[in-house]
């Protein structure tokens, strides 16, 4: 009987011993295809999972993000006005004569240069080119050629770069993606329209 009992004692030592080597079988991580326990270091969480990731570089990407936005938008702010600019005009004109009839028809495109200094110095070099025919056909066209120069001052605000000029103010909007601006207008007095960029340089 004591045989029998210790028998008995000897089995259920077996299996909890057996159950225990299982147990801990399962619970390690393997990898899978070969059953092999993944190293330490793999069965961490990611870092961001454990609540202590580095989100700087993050929100540094967000940031510079943000600021080319603000850029692109037209959101300036004067110091970023500031600098070289490639000068584009186009204008057309149609000339009034005596009697109040058109007399004459011309355009001209004008291509230069613009530059705007930290103290407020606006300088111009412009060079134009402008065709000019008579209203009456058949009409003789005549060329013309001029290279100007001029300094003014300018200052920015609100979106709004003003470039004075003889005391005549000359504002243009725009700011497109930090590099645009444009001003159009039309003179009564002389007929003509015109068309102004100011496309700043990389």
């Amino acid at each position: 009987m004591n045989q029998s009992r210790m028998s008995r004692r000897g089995i259920v030592l077996a299996s909890v011993l057996l159950s225990f080597m299982i147990g801990s079988a399962v619970a390690q991580v393997t990898s899978p295809g070969n059953n092999k326990p993944l190293p330490p270091s793999a069965q961490k969480a990611p870092a961001h999972q454990q609540g202590n990731a580095d989100l700087s570089a993050l929100q540094a990407d967000i940031a510079a993000l943000t600021e080319r936005v603000r850029k692109l938008e037209g959101n300036l702010t004067e110091a970023e006005a500031q600098g070289g600019y490639t000068l584009l005009t186009y204008q057309t004109e149609l000339g009034k004569g005596p009697t109040g009839n058109t007399s004459h028809l011309q355009h001209a495109v004008a291509a230069g240069t613009l530059q705007l200094d930290a103290n407020g110095t606006a300088a111009f070099t412009l060079s134009e080119v402008a065709f000019t025919s008579g209203w009456l056909f058949p009409a003789l066209r005549t060329e013309r050629e001029r290279t100007e120069s001029l300094i003014g001052t300018w200052a920015y605000a609100g979106g709004v770069l003003t470039l004075t000029v003889d005391g005549q103010p000359l504002p243009f909007v725009g700011g497109v993606g930090g590099r645009l601006f444009l001003r159009v207008e039309a003179n009564r007095a002389d007929g003509t329209t015109t068309l102004v960029m100011l496309v700043k340089n990389p």
